[in-house]
């Protein structure tokens, strides 16, 4: 995955907490209808799973992202028109199921408000007061979008913490109608309402006063460890005070975690008090209730009840902590109900007069996160989803569906305590399934069955190389069947291209520098995508290269390459239509695919950025019997059928 992307940016955080404390043992109804739940795309009560198609509008089936382009490039078929639409989804997550959940809220009809930063199309899911789906709303606003706080005001306005986009963001149901910045180190990280109605915004070192209009009202705070001082440190992440909230009487409270405490202000901002909790407690968020009773959700997962004065009334250990989900946070509903998120037991838990009500559950044995890739066998999609900045039980997962989407079985590895490493991708070769896990491959049957495995890291003949990188290890990064009982593989690390037999056994190699994912092309060639250089290159089987095309940029033919601390990251699927001669390449950080013949000429491109019926990161391609296109939408968590419609215009000789 991305390092833009919202949960990496979790994940990093928690490793630094982790560090730093490593010694420390109203009567309107919501604008997003919650009357009728939403149905799952692609999804029934009746028989399972349908067409897609079913669910959208009849301009959207037939006319779905239609895109003219134009493109003569003088001896070769003009292209007139480009057209895709959406034929089925599989979706990783389903509605009701939470992913990643980081903030909650409540209105005063008594819906409940969770963001969940995995969800698809829609990152603010309704539940009712007994924790029963309604609907979801608010899509993400662009690729940059880190979305870490919300609340919700009397008029059903639902306003986003977006550290990504340095704003807060107040939505009516889908519609954006205000982007607050007040300045260019605006870093907005927790929110609450002030007695007058007025939203807080905590923003690293200070706490800022806005109307819900987005005028700036007043501010306070400053760096530092003194009283009023807020303790921050670092500039790339946020690393600070991370919970705000008021009380009846209109005191602001704020948990400043990295002095070990919780600072209380009047309501101009003015400091009155602090409370201390002993050695090294850290509050990572904190909630007040109407009758003055103080929550404290601290770095290590006790939550704590103090009175007005400070004085401990009783506390509970939640069992969990920032080493088990990067994130904790705590907020008020109406009444003495107060909800605990914990992300990555994909939950949030409600609690009434401090008793554990029930919990609005996440994760399902049917889902995944971060899929990378994909493999189709007759009427299965095998699903891989693999991250490895998310440490999460729905990534690392390999699932088979059949084609309308519906869920069959999860493939588990005969070895390691049962759980993948790194799943990258799987080719079917004599009826066997071989899947590319870190440095060794597995052998299942067609259903799932274990049969044995073989690899081993190195960079010996048959080895496949690791990466490490900072304990995140890293290796081959694609593998596809090939005639006379043999495999190709991506050996990602050792800059080549291997060909081994079907049992391990290495037979040849050639030199290619951090080739990425592979695909068989016409006369037994093989394209190999170069992420890094944002190029695909074409090899003989004999490793004589015999094509290069595309190059970094945003241009026809080229593809986007983005680099961070060091790290590039660009195009990553391919799959060839040998049928009608053409190469899809998933230019991925562009949000699109671009498509060429095979002398490596543009022919078209599709795609943007989004979340319904566009692209976020899309990665592994595949292409069935049919013709239809499928691809993994990365960051959107889902796999979609396309059928994609090109229209020629053939010049005169």
């Amino acid at each position: 995955m991305k390092e833009n992307s919202a949960v990496y940016k979790f994940f990093i955080f928690s490793i630094i907490i982790i560090f730093i404390f490593s010694a420390c043992s109203n009567t309107s109804k919501p604008t997003i209808n919650p009357t009728l739940p939403e149905p799952e795309p692609g999804f029934n009560d009746r028989n399972g799973y349908n067409d897609i198609k079913d669910t959208l509008p009849d301009d959207e089936e037939e006319n779905d992202s239609k895109q003219e382009k134009e493109n003569d490039k003088g001896n070769k078929d003009t292209v007139i028109s480009v057209g895709f639409s959406f034929e089925n989804v599989i979706s990783g997550l389903k509605n009701d199921s939470l992913g990643y959940p980081v903030a909650a809220d409540q209105d005063k009809d008594g819906y409940i408000y969770i963001l969940d930063i995995y969800s698809t199309n829609g990152l603010v899911k309704i539940f009712d007061y007994q924790g029963r789906y309604i609907s979801k709303g608010v899509p993400l606003p662009s690729p940059k979008s880190q979305p870490v706080d919300m609340v919700v005001d009397d008029d059903g306005y639902v306003y986003l913490a977006d550290m990504g986009e340095k704003a807060v963001l107040k939505y009516d149901g889908n519609e954006l109608v205000e982007k607050i910045q007040l300045e260019e180190n605006f870093h907005p990280r927790s929110l609450a309402f002030d007695i007058q109605g007025n939203l807080l915004v905590l923003s690293f070192d200070r706490v800022y006063v806005i109307s819900t209009e987005g005028k700036f009202i007043s501010s306070f705070g400053q760096q530092g460890e003194g009283d009023g001082e807020l303790g921050a440190v670092g500039s790339e992440f946020y690393i600070g005070p991370s919970g705000i909230d008021v009380d009846s009487k209109g005191h602001i409270f704020v948990a400043d975690t990295l002095n070990y405490r919780i600072q209380q202000f009047d309501p101009k901002g003015e400091f009155i008090k602090a409370y201390t909790f002993g050695q090294k407690v850290a509050p990572q968020d904190i909630a007040i209730d109407g009758n003055g009773i103080i929550s404290v959700l601290t770095t290590s997962g006790v939550l704590m009840w103090l009175d007005s004065d400070g004085t401990l009334i009783d506390s509970s250990d939640l069992n969990v902590s920032l080493a088990d989900g990067g994130y904790l946070s705590i907020a008020r509903g109406t009444g003495d109900v107060l909800f605990i998120v914990v992300p990555e037991k994909h939950q949030v838990r409600v609690f009434s007069q401090g008793t554990h009500v029930y919990s609005i559950q996440g994760g399902s044995d049917e889902g995944f996160i971060h899929p990378n890739n994909l493999e189709i066998f007759g009427d299965r999609i095998l699903v891989l989803a693999s991250d490895p900045f998310s440490p999460n039980e729905l990534n690392n997962r390999v699932i088979v569906y059949n084609t309308d989407g519906r869920f069959l079985w999860d493939i588990v590895p005969g070895y390691r305590n049962s759980w993948f490493l790194s799943p990258k991708a799987a080719a079917f070769q004599n009826d066997s399934l071989y899947l590319l896990d870190l440095d060794m491959i597995s052998v299942f049957d067609r259903k799932g069955n274990f049969i044995n495995s073989f690899g081993g890291s190195g960079s010996g003949p048959g080895d496949l190389g690791v990466f490490d990188n900072y304990g995140l290890k890293q290796g081959p990064s694609s593998i596809i069947a090939f005639v006379e009982d043999s495999l190709i593989i991506s050996d990602t690390f050792n800059n080549r291209i291997q060909i081994i037999s079907i049992n391990g056994k290495y037979l040849h190699d050639f030199s290619v520098d951090l080739p990425g994912d592979i695909a068989l092309g016409e006369n037994d060639s093989i394209y190999v995508v170069l992420p890094r250089q944002g190029r695909i290159e074409k090899y003989s089987l004999e490793g004589n290269k015999v094509l290069e095309f595309g190059k970094p940029g945003l241009g026809e033919g080229e593809f986007l390459v983005s680099t961070s601390d060091g790290l590039s990251y660009g195009p990553e699927g391919i799959a060839v239509d040998r049928d009608r001669g053409l190469v899809y390449v998933s230019d991925t950080e562009a949000h699109r695919i671009q498509v060429f013949n095979y002398k490596g000429e543009f022919i078209c491109s599709f795609g943007t950025f989004g979340v319904e019926q566009g692209f976020f990161h899309p990665s592994g391609l595949c292409l069935d019997d049919e013709g239809f296109l499928w691809l993994v939408d990365s960051s959107n968590h889902r796999v979609v059928k396309l059928r994609v419609d090109i229209k020629y215009q053939t010049p005169l000789s």
